[in-house]
């Protein structure tokens, strides 16, 4: 099942357990399907819907050799650690210890939707995120100034 419209920034805890609370909107738009957490590019997670996630992982694979270490580190780095995942009856998801660790997720958490999948931060380091990269955000939006 493909999923677009998974927009939105929304605070939620992780608890002792790693378990943390899908937002009610989120939740709603991904009640029926099967989702996969992985690592992002950034410290964070990327949460997909089963079918976007598929997509991803072919292109990668379809791309890349077994024979390249540049190749040999994506897939190590996002396809290894790929998780799927279930929503419970209480609308939580259960992270696993790895993904919370390489995330650097503690308690406070922010999910932000990014269209087609959902990103997992660490609320202080998104701050810091931010901070860093704000000339950069700057400069991007110079590019598309283009497009209107």
């Amino acid at each position: 099942m493909d999923i677009r419209g998974l927009n939105g920034q929304f605070n939620s805890t992780l608890d002792e357990k790693g378990r943390i609370l899908l937002p009610s909107k989120l939740r709603e738009q991904l009640k029926d399907c099967s989702l996969v957490l992985t690592r992002g590019i950034d410290k964070c997670l990327w949460l997909f819907p089963e079918g976007e996630w598929s997509k991803i992982s072919h292109l990668l694979l379809d791309r890349s050799s077994l024979f390249k270490a540049k190749s040999q580190m994506i897939q190590r780095r996002l396809l290894a650690p790929a998780t799927e995942l279930t929503i419970d009856k209480n609308g939580r998801l259960k992270i696993p210890s790895s993904l919370q660790r390489s995330a650097g997720l503690i308690r406070d958490c922010l999910f932000i939707g990014l269209d087609d999948h959902v990103e997992i931060w660490d609320e202080e380091q998104y701050v810091e995120f931010e901070e860093k990269c704000e000339s950069e955000v700057k400069d991007a939006w110079e590019e598309f100034g283009d497009l209107g």
